[in-house]
């Protein structure tokens, strides 16, 4: 599925789907059966508690490795950021791993904290570079990213 959708480069949605399982329309829709759920269904599908559950929650189902990129908290770090990161994106698909725009505030907690898999930091500008300074010599299992 993975190849299909990264072949399509499209937004993942009923029709995406209909193309990928029908296999450019070489498998007939009698010999599919697939319920697609997502919107307007997914209104209706309800969370167990109210319990909003973070990332330092989760950190130890993380998948790894992460790819956090920082442009070190300027102003439009986000829109920046996103604009930019195809080579990133690629890349971490490649390696099976994920890609966050780094939130001091949401990450600090679990950057490098995994003894067994190192996370990747791609710095931006100086300010990021100084962050992963901090990160380098506070022992964290993270590696500069370089492209």
């Amino acid at each position: 599925m993975e190849f299909f959708i990264k072949k399509e480069k499209a937004y993942i949605n009923e029709n995406t789907l209909k193309k990928i399982i029908h296999y450019e329309e070489k498998i007939s829709d009698d010999e599919t059966y697939f319920h697609y759920i997502g919107n307007p269904d997914l209104k209706s599908i309800k969370q167990k508690s109210n319990r909003t559950y973070t990332n330092y929650d989760l950190r130890d189902h993380l998948h790894r490795p992460i790819i956090y990129v920082s442009a070190g908290q300027i102003q439009g770090q986000k829109e920046m950021l996103e604009s930019g990161m195809d080579p990133i994106y690629d890349l971490a698909y490649t390696i099976c791993g994920g890609v966050k725009i780094f939130d001091p505030n949401l990450d600090s907690k679990i950057i490098g904290k995994n003894p067994e898999k190192e996370d990747y930091f791609f710095p931006f500008n100086r300010s990021a570079e100084e962050i992963l300074e901090i990160f380098i010599k506070q022992k964290r299992n993270v590696e500069r990213l370089e492209l």
